[in-house]
Order: C-alpha cells, then structure tokens, then sequence
C-alpha cells in the first residue's frame, strides 16, 4: 500500500516510510492513498475468522507484510484482548491482559515486526493508528455479527481523545466496512476535542489543566489533522496545521462542520464525576475500572442521555487499573492489595 501526506496528497511514500518516520517530508501525517473497503459479504466473513487471523490480515493489508495468526500468538500472546460485558448494553474491550498491563506493549510488539527498520524505538504515529485498526477488527470478532442482516445493527465505539489515534483507527475501521455507529471521543477538563466536534472552534493554544488522566492532558491532539484531511481534504488539513503554528483560534468553515462532525461525538467529564464513577460502577456490576476507562464510561453516558441513542457499545480499555492502581484504590476506598485481588476476579 501507497501513501500520501495530509499536506501534499501529490507526493507518495511507501509503507515503511510511514513505520519509520512519524510524519512526511512537507511535516504532514502519513495517510493510505486507498482505503480499501469491505462488501458487507466480504465483512461477515472476515469476522469469522479467528481474531489473530483478523490481527494478521490487517497488517498486511496495511503494510504488505506477511504475518500470520501464529506470529500475532507467538509475538503478543494467545490472548491478545478479553471482551468483558457489564451493564446497559456495554462490552469492554480490555486490550491490556499482558505482563505490562498497558496496550502500548502490544502496539511496539507488532509494529516492531512488520517494520523492516528494527533501530526504531518507538512505534511512529500511523503505526500505532494501523494497530488500533487491527485490534478494532479483531474485537469485532468476538461480537455477535454472522449475517449480512446483523451488520445493520451498529456498535457504537467509545475511545479517549487523547491523541486521537484511537477515535481515526475507529474511524478507519467504519471507512473499511466494520458496522459501527457513533464514535464517542471522550476528553477529561481539557475539552479542546469537544470545543471543535461541538461548536466548530478550537483554542490551539489552551493552557493544559492536569488530571488523573494525564494521556488526556493535551491542547491540541496530534492525530486531529488526520480527521480533518479525511472529512474536509487537504486545505482543511493545512490551515489546521498553519493555525497551530501561529496559535489563537482555529474554526471550521460552516459549510464543512456537518460533514466533520457526521458520526463524530464528543464529551467533556470532570475530574470529580470521574473518580465518582469508579466504585459507582464497581457496586453495581462488580467491574473495575481505571480512571481512562471511567472516563469513557462517563463520556458514553453523556452521549446516550444527549442523544436518546441506547445501542450496543464498545468501549476500549487501554490500561489496567493497577496501571493507576493508588487512584484507583483511593476512589474505591480499599487498599491496593484488595485490588489487586478484586481485579483478578473479573
């Protein structure tokens, strides 16, 4: 697969320029010149793959590479992920069941392994987008979709802001055909997600506000350029980037705010109803969350009480809640040895 620069979508790169360098000669963010896309036959048979199948393909679909499901095993484990259902039509996607407690390890396993350049010490931006995507498919897996009729019943897919890696694998893996509804890009105090997707305007240069969800302790996420370039083209893109530069405010064109927004979701949760929520849910289903995933549990409650929307939801958890375990355990009001023993009964 080709790709192209979200600034200058003339010039073409290869794959593994995009596993090797984190943006483009012009500074633009590496993007596929082709999306390619999955007939609803095609969808319902990816999915009946097993999930480090799914894993595997996607790579190669994205990168050329040659990975197979037993590579996906050998390399990251049997089981990469565990989808955990608790209340109100909600799955967790846990994608952090290894040693490390934490999804990045996953991420740096398999980009490390279809980039030819193993010097790389961390994997670059669309690496870590591309291992999302894969990861999204291969949940997908696991969810109840075996005939063309089932792929009319949309997931909705709730993912932090952070970034923003996380909400354009989303987006991606809903471009290559996966039945999903909203995307719901959940942001802690530092709403300038929420401010663009809601009202068509961010200020780029935000004073940052720090919280127990320090990932999400950003201005301006990194990734946003590629939502732009994919919704609004290449002009959209640049005058974003031109407006981070010079700071102030960055608005959308009125004309363009629908299609940005199409499918799109945000929400703003406070520090205080974050750390609530966390043995609020604890008591009623027995599920701990960590502050990212209380987080998006919040923000996709917001989401159907705005909407009225109360669809099946996948919510992706990227960290263990012994990954913030003195947070945690002071919400909960227990010791962290009693979580640790809590966590592992779920």
């Amino acid at each position: 697969m080709l790709y192209t620069s979200t600034r200058n979508k003339q010039d073409t790169y290869t794959a593994q320029r995009a596993l090797c360098q984190n943006r483009a000669d012009d500074g633009g963010l590496f993007v596929p010149v082709h999306i390619p896309q999955g007939s609803a036959q095609e969808i319902i048979k990816f999915l009946q793959l097993p999930s480090n199948d799914v894993i595997a393909k996607v790579l190669n679909v994205l990168f050329g590479s040659a990975m197979t499901g037993r590579d996906v095993e050998f390399l990251a484990g049997k089981e990469i992920f565990r989808m955990q259902e608790i209340n109100h039509r909600i799955t967790v996607g846990e994608l952090w069941r290894n040693a490390e407690g934490d999804f990045s390890r996953t991420v740096r396993i398999l980009a490390e392994h279809v980039c030819v350049d193993k010097s790389a010490k961390e994997p670059t931006l669309w690496a870590k987008v591309a291992v999302n995507i894969a990861m999204i498919f291969a949940m997908f897996t696991e969810l109840p979709y075996k005939t063309e009729a089932d792929l009319k019943r949309k997931q909705d897919v709730v993912v932090l802001s952070g970034d923003f890696i996380a909400p354009m694998a989303a987006w991606y893996a809903r471009k290559m055909g996966l039945p999903i509804g909203a995307i719901i890009c959940c942001c802690n105090d530092n709403g300038s997600v929420w401010d663009l997707l809601q009202r068509g305007q961010m200020k780029v240069d935000s004073p940052l506000i720090m919280t127990n969800t320090p990932k999400c302790d950003v201005s301006v996420p990194e990734g946003f350029e590629w939502l732009l370039y994919e919704t609004l083209g290449e002009d959209a893109a640049i005058e974003f980037a031109s407006a981070c530069d010079r700071g102030g405010l960055y608005e959308i064109n009125p004309t363009g705010y629908p299609v940005l927004k199409q499918g799109m979701y945000a929400s703003v949760v406070g520090e205080k109803r974050l750390l609530d929520i966390i043995p609020n849910v604890y008591s009623s289903t027995g599920y701990v969350l960590c502050p990212y995933s209380a987080l998006t549990y919040s923000g996709l409650m917001d989401y159907r009480a705005m909407t009225g929307e109360n669809g099946a939801a996948l919510m992706i958890s990227q960290w263990s809640p012994l990954h913030c375990k003195d947070v945690v355990a002071k919400a909960m009001g227990i010791s962290v040895a009693d979580l640790r023993d809590r966590i592992k009964k779920m």
